[in-house]
């Protein structure tokens, strides 16, 4: 790249007259994603990745010329859920969740989020409280403070103890965390923020302990929080999100393996295209996934007023949806005064209401070009028997 002035003013700044200010050649070494024959990412330059015989990653390793160094296992029950990691040959973890040697259990709600994670002593280490607007709204984490001395993370009854409140955006990243301290001398004090590029990559900005000014740019979470980009957990130790069903690199701006679901037909409603390790449509700034599956769209990102759904169940009932399911396939249409969908589950429960349900808002979708400003975003379930579905309140008849 060349930069200066044309003194000659023959359209180039190659002659010798010319005065050149700046002169860069940039030059760069292309790195060649590997994958297996079930289209798993295995190599990305810098790491190479294992697998089990449900494309489920169980292994992270050093990918150098003659180094693989294993620098992480994972661990699954049989409802796909990470129930461990052991961290290794990654040096001293100096903060927790920053990548270094750790062991970490996890345990589940209903619904596949973190209640609590304990370390390779059996010590719980941290615990989380989760909101109702959204799979990924979390509330506050409570980190126990010496996991050596008691079993709980309560800052009421330990001094050692701290507690986090979370605050995200609208699209769930989570942008700061401020404190909460029973003596009230830093209580409400912003401890950190974070900054993303649009597909999720960040920094932390910490909190100065004294004033609560912003301040020093930090890699990783100088209280150990592990959740970032739409209420998704981070592993520093692989740079990367798990994402449930899959594992999405946030450098490489798509998922490491393919959609479990694979090619949806039009017929399913889904018209995403046929890449099948696409995030979120490329729809970034205002689409969700937390299910490594498919998408969830905020209010007119898709549909408008009117619910679409797909093979994983997509709804555009506002911003404030629950996306909570999981491989639920549409079944039939039934309807308020503006059209909604209702389903069933055929391959798996729908996580939010259990088996053999069908849903529908708790108030009726507003008509089109009405914001919806208010709406709840309760989701009302009734059970039924597929393929016999019993009508929602206030039925009429769909719009054509």
């Amino acid at each position: 790249m060349l930069i200066g002035y044309d003194n000659n003013d023959d359209g180039d700044i190659a002659d010798a007259g010319d005065d050149v200010q700046v002169a860069d050649l940039f030059s760069s070494n292309a790195i060649t994603l590997t994958y297996d024959n079930d289209g798993n990412l295995t190599a990305d330059g810098l790491l190479g990745y294992v697998y089990d015989g449900w494309n489920r990653l169980v292994e992270v390793q050093r990918s150098a010329a003659g180094d693989t160094t294993t620098v992480a296992t994972y661990a699954y029950d049989g409802r796909t859920r990470r129930v461990s990691k052991v961290i290794t040959n990654n040096g001293t973890s100096g903060t927790p969740n920053d990548g270094g040697n750790a062991t970490v259990h996890f345990y589940y709600d209903n619904k596949w989020r973190i209640l609590e994670t304990r370390n390779g002593s059996n010590q719980a280490t941290r615990q989380w409280v989760w909101g109702t607007k959204y799979t990924d709204e979390i509330l506050f984490m409570d980190v126990n403070g010496d996991p050596t001395s008691d079993n709980d993370c309560d800052p009421d009854s330990d001094a050692p103890d701290r507690r986090y409140f979370y605050h995200q955006d609208r699209n769930w990243n989570v942008v700061a965390l401020t404190e909460y301290d029973t003596s009230g001398e830093t209580d409400g004090r912003m401890v950190e923020r974070y900054a993303y590029t649009p597909y999720g990559e960040f920094i932390v900005l910490k909190g100065d302990s004294a004033s609560g000014e912003l301040a020093n740019a930090l890699h990783v979470s100088s209280v150990g929080n592990p959740f970032t980009h739409q209420g998704l957990g981070f592993d520093h130790e692989k740079s990367s999100y798990q994402n449930r069903h899959r594992e999405y690199v946030a450098g490489l701006q798509r998922f490491g393996q393919r959609d479990p679901l694979g090619l949806a037909t039009a017929a399913e409603g889904d018209y995403s295209g046929l890449n099948l390790y696409e995030y979120v449509e490329s729809g970034v700034d205002y689409k969700r996934d937390p299910l490594g599956l498919k998408v969830c769209s905020g209010w007119g990102a898709t549909a408008g007023p009117t619910a679409t759904v797909t093979s994983a169940t997509r709804i555009s009932f506002g911003l404030a949806v629950s996306c909570t399911w999981q491989m639920c396939r549409p079944c039939t249409r039934t309807c308020w005064p503006s059209c909604f969908i209702v389903w069933w589950s055929s391959i798996e429960s729908c996580q939010a209401c259990g088996p053999s349900v069908m849903t529908f808002p708790s108030t009726p979708p507003p008509p089109a070009g009405v914001p919806a400003v208010g709406m709840s975003p309760i989701a009302v379930c009734m059970t039924t028997t597929p393929p016999v579905l019993a009508p929602a309140p206030g039925c009429g008849v769909c719009p054509p």
